[in-house]
C-alpha cells in the first residue's frame, strides 16, 4: 500500500487464492494399497487424503504407543524421553489434522453405505487416542454447537466472554475441558436426545474407569499415551472454537457473518480441510470440504 494512500480491503479479484489449486497436505505419505482401498470404500474419491491421514495415524500411533507403555512397564533407562517424544510427534503431526478430519467426518460420513462400519475407525477408535470420549464429538459440535450456533445453549459459546482478555480464555478452557462430561449430558437431556444422553453416558462411563485400569497397569506409560493426550486435545478444541468464534458482533450475533470468520488464501487449510471457510462452513455444514473455496469465490448458496 502507497504511503499516504486510504486503508482499504482487498477484493478476491486482485490476487490468487492458492487454496482453489494447492496441492493438498493432510497427510505425510501414501501407503501402498490406501488408494485401491479408497476405491473401494469411499463415497467420494475427494475424500481420499482422509484415508491416506487414517492409514498414517494407525501406523504411528499404535506402534509408538505400545512401544511407550511396554517402555514404561519395563522401566527402560530413557523412558520418560521415549513418551515425552511420542507426545511431542502426536501434537505435531496429527492432532489438528485428525481433529479436522474427525470434523468434517462427522458432518458427512466418507464412507459408502455397505462400508459406514470403517467410520467408526475415525469416529471411534481414534478419538480415544487423541483424548476425546466416544459419542462426545459428534454430540458437542453437530447436534449443539451447529443448532445452537454459539448461542446461549451452546456449551461453548465465546458470547459471555471478554476476548480482549487471557483471563477469559483460561475461563472458557476450565469451563470446555473440565466440564464438558457434565454439561453435556446435561444438554442432550434438556432437549430430549436420549439416544445421544445413553450414548454419553456409556462412553464416558467407559472412558474414565478405563484409563484408571490401565494406569494400574503401567501408571507413567498411561501418562503419556492417554492422560496427556486427553488434556491437550480437549485444550486444541476448546482454542480452536474460542479463536474461530472470538470476533463476535454483539449487535448482530445472530448472524453466521458476524459470529466467526474466514481465513483465505493460506497454508493452512491445504493441511485442515479448507478449515478456514468457517462462515462458509456455517452456512452450509454439509458442504464437501473440498469445494469450499469455489463455493466462497462463486458465492453459490451464501446468504445476502
Amino acid at each position: 500500500m502507497c504511503k499516504g494512500s486510504p486503508q482499504r480491503v482487498q477484493c478476491l479479484h486482485e490476487f490468487k487464492n492458492a487454496d482453489l489449486t494447492a496441492k493438498r497436505n493432510e497427510w505425510h505419505i501414501s501407503l501402498p494399497g490406501v488408494a485401491a482401498l479408497g476405491q473401494v470404500v469411499l463415497r467420494d474419491q475427494r475424500d481420499l487424503p482422509m484415508l491416506y491421514l487414517t492409514s498414517n495415524i494407525l501406523a504411528w500411533l499404535i506402534p509408538m504407543g505400545s512401544l511407550v507403555i511396554y517402555a514404561h512397564m519395563n522401566e527402560w533407562q530413557y523412558r520418560t524421553w521415549l513418551g515425552l517424544g511420542y507426545v511431542v510427534s502426536w501434537l505435531i503431526l496429527f492432532v489438528e489434522r485428525y481433529i479436522l478430519m474427525l470434523h468434517y467426518h462427522s458432518h458427512l460420513n466418507i464412507f459408502k453405505p455397505e462400508y459406514r462400519w470403517m467410520g467408526y475407525i475415525i469416529s471411534g477408535l481414534l478419538p480415544v487416542a487423541f483424548g476425546i470420549p466416544m459419542a462426545t464429538y459428534y454430540m458437542h459440535h453437530v447436534i449443539m454447537h451447529h443448532v445452537e450456533n454459539n448461542h446461549d445453549e451452546d456449551i461453548s459459546s465465546t458470547e459471555k466472554y471478554d476476548r480482549t482478555k487471557i483471563s477469559s480464555f483460561l475461563r472458557y478452557w476450565a469451563r470446555f475441558t473440565l466440564l464438558i462430561g457434565l454439561e453435556l449430558p446435561i444438554y442432550a437431556y434438556k432437549r430430549k436426545r436420549w439416544m445421544w444422553l445413553a450414548a454419553l453416558t456409556a462412553s464416558m462411563g467407559l472412558f474414565y474407569p478405563v484409563m484408571w485400569m490401565l494406569m494400574a497397569i503401567s501408571n507413567s506409560g498411561t501418562f503419556w499415551v492417554f492422560c496427556v493426550p486427553h488434556m491437550v486435545g480437549l485444550t486444541a478444541m476448546a482454542f480452536g472454537n474460542y479463536s474461530q468464534h472470538i470476533f463476535v458482533d454483539p449487535d448482530n450475533a445472530n448472524s453466521n457473518y458476524a459470529l466467526t470468520y474466514n481465513c483465505l488464501d493460506t497454508a493452512g487449510n491445504q493441511t485442515t480441510f479448507n478449515d478456514g471457510y468457517h462462515v462458509l462452513h456455517h452456512l452450509q455444514a454439509r458442504l464437501h470440504w473440498k469445494e469450499l473455496p469455489e463455493t466462497f469465490h462463486t458465492k453459490e448458496g451464501l446468504e445476502t
